[in-house]
């Protein structure tokens, strides 16, 4: 039967898989019909496309891995996982320290701020805005539409009023300081003398629908404000993705580790029906356990014959939950775990002094011919047949004779058939 942490492993591999293939389907679709995508989307087509794939490799390990019971798999898919851990963490304070700035000067008498490219984090500014990725951003910001909410206000007085969001104020009017004179909200006529300030500001705004100021070191500066307020927001989905993260990463070592573990095998039903009786028989006081007394007149009734040390270690294995008497499934599992090897079931000493008796010649090994003369002398005559078996069964190196290893792990079979179990 799985284990819980190998389902639950396999089923959110499941959901990453699909999670990817959705990924990797926008990005190849957007690749296919770049006559019908904007520039804002192809620069998602590699980002989509990349993290489908990264999503969709983790995702097999993860499932084979757990379904099938893989370590190998697993340890690659758990060490992945650590290493978005640190990640995801770096980031975290990363991401602190490169916003923790308070941006935006207050316009007297007005509903809006205006931000100042300079007051951003340097970071921000060189790898953020810089001219390669501008473009792409621009983009964006022209297929968002995001100055058409604020081209309603038709009047000065509706617009001073109007409350402008870092991009509206940064990309879609020119900087105050310039000295345009209002026309609508994104139309605006520049002062007869010219622009009053020499801000490269003031003669990069026009009024082209597409062009306004998108260029604007002020809309760099919107950007990266709102890029601060998405961070900060993005900050307690971090940490959310941060936690699930660790609790999958926790789930795997689980798994990893009941992939380690050695299945017990399922004993017969039979075979347990007829270890109960036994059990049962010598349960002396009826409480559904058994003493340390009770468990070595158990084994002593089915012919074995442990030391007191022996014992003492058998009980303690068996003893799993350390209540100081062995309960019938305690019992079970030590007999499925194969705990009871030939050293706890046979006394060594009583065993070589058997071997000794049937090595007629004291050779350290047992010939056909000497067991043969030993069995017939205990009333037990064997046909060629008989002994060739028997001497087939015991000789597991196949030289054609009996080691005392040999002996020792026939006679061990022998007490745990005795006892139910194989070894």
């Amino acid at each position: 039967m799985a284990k819980a942490s190998n389902v639950l492993t396999t089923i959110l591999n499941m959901l990453t898989l699909l999670l990817g293939i959705l990924l990797i389907s926008a990005g190849i679709w957007t690749s296919v019909h770049p006559g019908e995508s904007t520039l804002c989307e192809k620069t998602f087509s590699k980002p989509y496309l990349f993290t489908g794939i990264f999503l969709v490799v983790l995702a097999v390990l993860g499932i084979v891995g757990a379904f099938f019971r893989i370590n190998f798999m697993l340890y690659i898919y758990s060490t992945v996982l650590f290493v978005m851990i640190v990640g995801l963490m770096a980031f975290a304070i990363f991401a602190l320290v490169v916003t923790n700035k308070r941006i935006g000067k207050a316009v007297s008498n007005q509903g809006f701020k205006e931000y100042r490219f300079r007051d951003y984090s340097k970071w921000l500014q060189k790898h953020v805005v810089t001219e390669n990725h501008w473009e792409k951003i621009r983009s964006c910001l022209i297929d968002s539409r995001v100055c058409l909410a604020m081209a309603r206000a038709k009047k000065p007085g509706d617009f001073y009023r109007t409350h402008l969001t870092p991009l509206e104020s940064g990309c879609c009017r020119p900087p105050r300081h310039c000295g345009y004179v209002f026309v609508n909200a994104t139309y605006w006529m520049p002062p007869r003398s010219g622009p009053e300030s020499e801000d490269l500001d003031c003669e990069t705004w026009s009024n082209d629908q597409k062009e306004l100021c998108y260029d604007c070191n002020s809309c760099k500066a919107g950007v990266l404000n709102n890029m601060r307020h998405l961070w900060r927001k993005f900050a307690m989905l971090n940490f959310s993705l941060l936690v699930f993260v660790i609790v999958i990463y926790s789930i795997s070592c689980c798994a990893i580790r009941n992939n380690s573990a050695i299945p017990q095998p399922c004993l017969p039903e039979d075979q347990r029906k007829q270890l109960h009786e036994i059990f049962t028989r010598f349960d002396l006081d009826k409480d559904g356990s058994l003493t340390h007394l009770e468990v070595a007149a158990l084994l002593r009734s089915l012919g074995l014959k442990p030391s007191g040390d022996q014992i003492h270690h058998l009980f303690k294995i068996m003893d799993s939950d350390g209540s100081g008497t062995v309960e019938f499934d305690e019992l079970v599992n030590s007999m499925l775990s194969q705990m009871m090897t030939e050293e706890i079931l046979v006394n060594q000493n009583q065993l070589l002094e058997i071997f000794r008796s049937f090595d007629r010649d004291g050779s350290g090994f047992i010939t056909p011919a000497e067991l043969q003369k030993s069995m017939t002398k205990m009333g037990q005559p064997l046909t060629y047949r008989e002994l060739a078996e028997m001497v087939r069964d015991a000789d597991t190196d196949g030289d054609g004779v009996i080691s005392f290893k040999e002996f020792q792990r026939i006679m061990a079979r022998s007490a745990a058939d005795s006892l139910g179990f194989s070894l």
